[in-house]
This record gives C-alpha cells, sequence and structure tokens, in this order.
C-alpha cells in the first residue's frame, strides 16, 4: 500500500532540512513527501527557499496567515484532493525529528492494515517510558508492539501525537 508523509514545519528550515536528510537515507516505500510551512518574515523565507532547491521531489505548501488561520485548510487540502496525495495512508511528522533507523512504510502500512489498530507509532518504541510500565504490552512483530491507550497512563494524550505517526 503507498504511504504519503506530510512533514509541519514552524520557523525551522535547517530541522526541516535535518528531518528530510534523514528521510532520505531511512525511509524506503514513501510514495510522496509534503511538507506544510510558515516563515515569520523573508529571512526564514530565504532559508526555506534553499531548502527547496535542495528536496526538488518534495511539495511545499507555504501558510500564508499570520495566525496560522490557513493551517487547518492547508492540512485537509493536502489530506483529502486526490489530485495531490493519492496514497491510502498517511504518515504526518514534526520536522524535528531525526530519524535514525530504517523505517519501511510500506511494512508499516501491512501491519497498520493487519491489526485494524488507530496509527502507527514510530517515535515510541519500547524505551519510552510510557510503555515501560505497561504490562499489557502484546508483541506483534519483531521490534513492534500493540497497546490500549486506556491502559496507559497518558494514552489520551499519545492518540494524538505527531512526532511520527501513519494513519489510515
Amino acid at each position: 500500500d503507498l504511504v504519503d508523509l506530510i512533514v509541519f514545519s514552524d520557523n525551522s528550515p535547517l530541522e526541516l532540512f535535518a528531518f528530510l536528510e534523514s528521510t532520505e537515507k531511512s525511509i524506503c516505500h514513501l510514495h510522496h513527501l509534503f511538507v506544510i510551512y510558515f516563515s515569520k518574515n523573508e529571512h526564514y523565507e530565504k532559508e526555506y527557499k534553499r531548502v527547496k532547491e535542495a528536496f526538488p521531489k518534495v511539495t511545499f505548501f507555504k501558510q500564508h496567515g499570520l495566525d496560522h488561520d490557513d493551517f487547518s485548510l492547508l492540512v485537509k487540502k493536502v489530506l483529502f484532493d486526490r489530485e495531490i496525495a493519492q496514497a491510502p495512508y498517511v504518515a504526518l511528522a514534526l520536522d524535528h525529528v531525526i530519524i535514525k533507523e530504517k523505517i519501511d512504510l510500506q511494512s508499516a502500512a501491512g501491519l497498520l492494515k493487519k491489526t485494524g489498530a488507530y496509527a502507527f507509532f514510530m517515535h515510541l518504541g519500547k524505551d519510552q517510558e510510557q510503555l515501560e510500565h505497561t504490562p499489557e504490552t502484546i508483541s506483534i512483530d519483531e521490534g513492534v508492539s500493540a497497546w490500549q491507550f486506556n491502559a496507559l497512563n497518558s494514552g489520551s494524550c499519545l492518540s494524538h501525537l505527531v512526532d511520527l505517526t501513519l494513519y489510515k
């Protein structure tokens, strides 16, 4: 199954550059990558232009509203406009994430489909404090665990994290 990735960047072109670099090196089976970004001034815009030049295959969408009032419109456009994005799965990420291990998005989408899970949280792992104290984790595959949000102390918060999360 195809997976698109949408990354959010807010006045942080250097972080975005590092994220995109780590994505190129570590993520496989990525259908298309989109960036929704906000730059508060000309200095940031100039730096984002450099990022765009370094990553020409990435599609960039700039927020124009000073209050980020067009953010939700851009997200909806990228998620639901089939002329832009055609993948049945989408991963959402924040640009401060640096991917250090290989991620196969097709395999992750397959596990999401197989388990019927809400999402695949790639930024969490067995060493995360929230999961260490949860005896209800179930091993799904090598290096992949499942759990119920209501079994976690901070489950309701975790369910909406987008640091690097895959959704159907």
